[in-house]
């Protein structure tokens, strides 16, 4: 849903800082949803 808006590619190979998830909780929720950052 949101999470694809919220989602840069940048996401897609390396995981948020933890100051940009504290700031942005809907983007640290969409790294554990979608399975292509799953890989984690």
């Amino acid at each position: 849903m949101a999470c694809t808006q919220f989602r840069p590619p940048d996401l897609s190979v390396e995981p948020e800082p933890a100051p940009l998830g504290a700031r942005s909780p809907g983007i640290h929720m969409c790294l554990v949803s979608p399975p292509s950052t799953r890989r984690f």
